[in-house]
């Protein structure tokens, strides 16, 4: 689904057990990508040892998490992705450049890895542009993509 390589149900009694006999242990990287704080600590718990914890979706709010049993007994790092985060040059050893990562995102396009199609939920016109921004304002959870056409 998506590119997926597979997809497991959380509401089976053994989906931790089956990602982490499909990733050797559990996942390097988790995307979380809800926005939520709750699936902060999940994503942390799935993590393999010296995972990281990719913050996605600008996630707000709170939630209890136990930083000693979520992060630092396995060693885990924590990224926010937010676009400002991202350095525009080489700021740190390891740190994609924003260069890096539209590479990356045109390489897995490309490559069929990675469709935008299923992520689009609606296309607006331009001249309802800001009727569809209000509505991403208050966090209209139905809107995950939307193309607004400009011509």
């Amino acid at each position: 689904a998506g590119g997926a390589d597979a997809v497991l149900d959380t509401g089976t009694a053994d989906w931790r057990d089956r990602l982490k006999h499909l990733t050797g242990g559990g996942p390097a990287v988790v995307v979380e990508a809800t926005g939520a704080p709750e699936p902060v600590t999940l994503a942390c718990q799935v993590a393999r040892r010296h995972g990281r914890i990719v913050l996605l979706a600008s996630t707000r709010g709170e939630a209890p998490f136990n930083f000693y049993r979520d992060a630092h007994m396995n060693g885990i790092t924590l990224l926010g992705a937010h676009a400002w985060a991202v350095p525009a040059k080489d700021s740190r050893p390891g740190a994609w450049t924003r260069d890096d990562e539209l590479d990356a995102f045109q390489r897995l396009l490309a490559a069929g890895r990675l469709r935008l199609d299923p992520l689009i939920t609606e296309r607006v016109p331009a001249e309802r542009a800001v009727q569809s921004y209000e509505a991403m304002l208050t966090w209209n959870t139905d809107m995950i993509g939307t193309l607004i056409l400009w011509g």
